[in-house]
């Protein structure tokens, strides 16, 4: 037993051991130069689904029958549109609401 929990702690500490050396060269040059885009062109391909950048018209007409048809994307779709309006409408009540008010008496 004690020989084969000393083999375990040998097997789980040499898996931890770098084999290869890799230099830092390697490593600078494949990073991108630039890691962020500008925000007008996030923006755009943001709003553009992610099917239309292959540019086939064949998967732009599955994809568009997909979503048409499938009907638990379209209950889910609704639900997400229905937590929008309920958040819109709790965070109006947290705006200052002004009250003006004439009052005569006698």
């Amino acid at each position: 037993m004690r020989i084969f929990l000393i083999f375990i702690l040998l097997f789980s500490l040499s898996a931890c051991m770098q084999t290869q050396n890799y230099s830092n060269e390697v490593r600078l040059k494949q990073s991108p130069d630039n890691w962020q885009s500008d925000f007008t062109t996030a923006a755009n391909q943001a709003e553009q689904a992610w099917y239309q950048h292959y540019a086939t018209p064949a998967l732009d007409i599955l994809v568009t029958q997909v979503l048409q048809n499938n009907l638990r994307l379209q209950q889910l779709k609704l639900a997400a549109e229905i937590q929008s309006k309920q958040l819109t409408i709790v965070q109006a009540n947290l705006w200052p609401s002004l009250l003006i008010g004439f009052d005569a008496r006698r």
